[in-house]
């Protein structure tokens, strides 16, 4: 159609019919929540009328408790030979069942058992947040359990009752955290790690370079194992145990069942089978069913559908180039790589998808490549332009893990995830030594001065230590200003807690790293709150993106980070965003 005075051009036709289609989607949205809202009224009935009893619902958390609803690879699936490694129940999914049962007034609360879960600090934190706000809807919580570790006891104070089995124990010893040191182990074949860093609280490079802790990092792992020992006494309150109490506990542990229970550390001795008589006022026992066994009879709680979704983006293991990869020959963390490339992509997904109002960046990785970092940091620059971006750090985002969440809107944290350690180091290895123990001669012919300098069979000179200390002290710089611009902080006050210190997350809240404390359900309401979007008495619907495209397995584990930033980024002259070591009970 022609443009002219008095006739409307096609952007304007366009524009009317899109407004016409977003009425017409509204009606159409409000219609079916009417019709799923008859219908659960309707199935409520019938369930209202089921007389088979119905007290309590039983879950169990084994294995590796992961955070979000974990999706198999169609191609693992297609490998029989390959076992899936044993994983448990994820947080998310306890949420959603801990929503039915705060609902449901026939129920009186769950029964979780706890089998020596393989979890960090930061998931037992969210555990806890679950079961609270269970008890908050008026429901109890019983946990069973056949050992107690020091994590997994620290989950179970949050219950109301806590069962040991008989031949379990607790086993709160105390904490360590440190590693091995392999200087000395690597001079005897002949090889050299030569490392530049920023601070030395940046200490992912000693685990190479020293045959000790430095006094920098053992100040840091101090207040580190202080954090937790002050949330673990702050949690042991409910049983008259203050700090010096516990701590004289601890000294005495491993301690048996039957001496637990007279310490008060448990409530009750006893098998998994004797809980539905113990837990009776009565003679009859109560009635304890799986959410799937009683998944026809709870009833089904209001929501309030509104067209709209928070997109959920994980960046979990240690951030490489290219694609996200995920082992299955690997326990726990260690199989998955978090690619920058199919990170990116799931978050220009979020930006594209009209339907997705927000999106919660999931992070839980200890760093690893400046290059792959900083991609990502752009991408979560450009999304949040359009659309709120809230981080949400998992059990640990330390490194290259907090600078992609550094420009998010806002930043929440668990109170015992490990995050921090906002720092530069670069590794190189020079196995000089070791060529010429194994009579190895080399000879290069080569065009510019510094053509060598990543080569490793030779030491550095100082002409090429001054060169990459002036790569790595940009990417530092670049570092900081990410942080001072995405935090709104000062640069002096940034650097008195940046060089590489890593934090817990209430401490990096008091610094000022973080917003808030909080589980998942916490940053998609933030999410959805700064979206504009409902959130009294409604869940926001989550969409993890993408949806299940894992990459085939490259070597990396959980336990050998440290080792695969040295072999795969150290040697292409990338600078490490790493943190290495963890806090062990």
């Amino acid at each position: 159609r022609p443009h002219g005075p008095g006739r409307p051009s096609y952007n304007n036709d366009l524009v009317t019919l899109n407004r016409n289609l977003d009425v017409l989607r509204k009606i159409w949205s409000k219609f079916w929540g009417l019709v799923g809202e008859l219908n659960r009224r309707r199935r409520n009935l019938f369930r209202r009328l089921a007389r088979a009893p119905l007290d309590y619902i039983f879950v169990e958390f084994y294995g590796r408790i992961p955070q979000l609803p974990q999706v198999t690879p169609w191609w693992r699936r297609l490998l029989p030979r390959i076992r899936e490694p044993k994983q448990g129940m994820s947080l998310a999914e306890f949420r959603e069942i801990a929503e039915y049962i705060a609902n449901d007034p026939r129920l009186s609360g769950v029964v979780i058992r706890l089998n020596s879960p393989d979890a960090d600090w930061a998931t037992m934190d969210g555990l806890r947040d679950a079961i609270q706000r269970l008890q908050a809807a008026g429901k109890r919580a019983v946990v069973w359990t056949d050992d107690l570790s020091a994590i997994t006891w620290y989950a179970a104070l949050a219950a109301d009752h806590l069962a040991l089995a008989p031949a379990g124990h607790w086993n709160v010893t105390g904490f360590r955290a440190g590693g091995f040191f392999l200087a000395d182990a690597l001079a005897r074949i002949g090889v050299q790690a030569e490392v530049l860093q920023v601070s030395p609280y940046k200490s992912a490079g000693d685990t190479f370079s020293r045959n000790n802790m430095s006094d920098e990092q053992r100040q840091m792992l101090e207040w580190i194992i202080d954090g937790i020992l002050d949330r673990l006494a702050a949690a042991a309150t409910g049983r008259n145990l203050d700090r010096q109490a516990l701590l004289d506990l601890i000294d005495r542990a491993p301690l048996t069942a039957d001496q637990a229970l007279d310490a008060g550390i448990v409530d009750s001795v006893g098998y998994l089978d004797e809980l539905a008589t113990r837990l009776s006022d009565t003679e009859q026992p109560i009635a304890i069913h799986t959410a799937n066994e009683a998944g026809h009879r709870i009833y089904e709680y209001r929501r309030r559908p509104s067209g709209k979704f928070v997109g959920v983006v994980p960046v979990e293991g240690m951030i490489v180039p290219g694609r996200s990869v995920s082992s299955p020959l690997m326990p726990g963390d260690g199989q998955k790589q978090a690619g920058a490339d199919t990170v990116s992509k799931a978050i220009r997904i979020a930006e594209e998808q009209a339907e997705i109002a927000a999106v919660v960046l999931y992070v839980n990785s200890r760093g690893g490549s400046a290059l792959a970092s900083d991609q990502i940091w752009r991408e979560v620059e450009r999304l949040k332009s359009k659309k709120p971006v809230v981080a949400w750090f998992g059990d640990t985002a330390a490194s290259g893990g907090y600078y992609v969440a550094a420009g998010a809107n806002r930043i929440i944290a668990q109170p015992l995830t490990v995050t921090g350690s906002i720092g530069v180091m670069m590794l190189r290895p020079n196995v000089q030594g070791l060529l010429q123990r194994a009579s190895i001669q080399t000879d290069f012919v080569t065009v510019g001065r510094h053509a060598g300098i990543f080569g490793g069979d030779r030491p550095l000179t100082d002409d090429e230590r001054e060169v990459l200390t002036r790569s790595m002290m940009h990417s530092y710089d670049q570092f900081l200003d990410r942080v001072v611009t995405g935090r709104g902080m000062g640069r002096e006050q940034l650097e008195a807690v940046a060089g590489g210190r890593v934090w817990l997350g209430h401490q990096a809240l008091a610094h000022g790293l973080v917003d808030e404390l909080g589980d998942l359900r916490t940053a998609l309401h933030s999410a959805a709150e700064l979206a504009g979007l409902p959130v009294d008495r409604w869940t926001p619907g989550i969409e993890v993106l993408p949806r299940g495209q894992v990459g085939f397995p490259q070597l990396a584990s959980d336990t050998a980070d440290a080792f695969a930033g040295l072999t795969s980024i150290a040697t292409s002259g990338q600078s490490l965003y790493l943190m290495p070591w963890r806090v062990t009970s």
